[in-house]
C-alpha cells in the first residue's frame, strides 16, 4: 500500500494495471509503483512490461533461490575482474 501526504491510498499489490489519482497515473501492481504523466504513457509501460521480458526477469528475481544465483555470479564476475563484491 502507497500512501500520499493528503492521505490517498493506492494498493502496489495484485495484478498490473493503471490507475488513475488526481491526474496521475500509475502502472501497478505485483510490487510496482511506477507514475507516469498521462493514461498514454501508461498504457505504453504497461505494454511493454508485459511483451518483454523485463516483466518475467523481474518475477524470477523476486525468487530467494533466483537472487542467491543472481549474487554468486556477480561475486564470480567480480573475483574474475579483480574487483570488490558489488
Amino acid at each position: 500500500m502507497i500512501e500520499f501526504s493528503d492521505g490517498s491510498r493506492l494498493e502496489a499489490s495484485g495484478e498490473l494495471r493503471i490507475e488513475e489519482s488526481k491526474g496521475t497515473y500509475y502502472v501497478l501492481g505485483d510490487g510496482m509503483f511506477l507514475p507516469q504523466d498521462s493514461l498514454e504513457a501508461a498504457e505504453a509501460l504497461l505494454k511493454d512490461i508485459k511483451s518483454q521480458t523485463i516483466y518475467m526477469n523481474m518475477k524470477v528475481l523476486k525468487s530467494p533461490g533466483a537472487r542467491a544465483r543472481v549474487n554468486d555470479t556477480l561475486e564470480d564476475v567480480a573475483k574474475e575482474l579483480g574487483e570488490p563484491k558489488p
